[in-house]
């Protein structure tokens, strides 16, 4: 999945716009879950199916603020979605761009 933006919308409350790209990296090698801008032209190959998320890392205490370092870090590290089940903490879960604030429950 390509990530197109990371926005922090409260003190550990993060939203991530990303391109889910998934079925056409199933056959492909890649290091992460998530990868950030490696293909420009990959929208406008696969016609554009943007996703959004709004997470909260797991671990950090009530009133503290987490920094967006620490959410970059999560993401590069990811492999898969199990990974980011472990450290995130998933809030709303939006279908798409055009469907933003009409997010599902995860």
């Amino acid at each position: 999945m390509n990530v197109i933006g990371i926005v922090q919308t409260d003190l550990n409350e993060f939203n991530i716009l990303f391109e889910d790209d998934s079925r056409k990296r199933e056959n492909e090698d890649t290091g992460g879950f998530f990868s950030f801008g490696d293909d420009e032209q990959r929208g406008q190959e696969n016609g554009q199916n943007y996703q959004e998320m709004t997470v909260r890392i797991k671990g950090v205490p009530e009133g503290q603020k987490a920094t967006f370092l620490q959410m970059y870090q999560i993401i590069q590290d990811a492999r898969k979605m199990d990974d980011l089940e472990r450290s995130l903490t998933i809030v709303q879960h939006g279908d798409d761009q055009n469907q933003q604030g009409n997010g599902n429950r995860w």
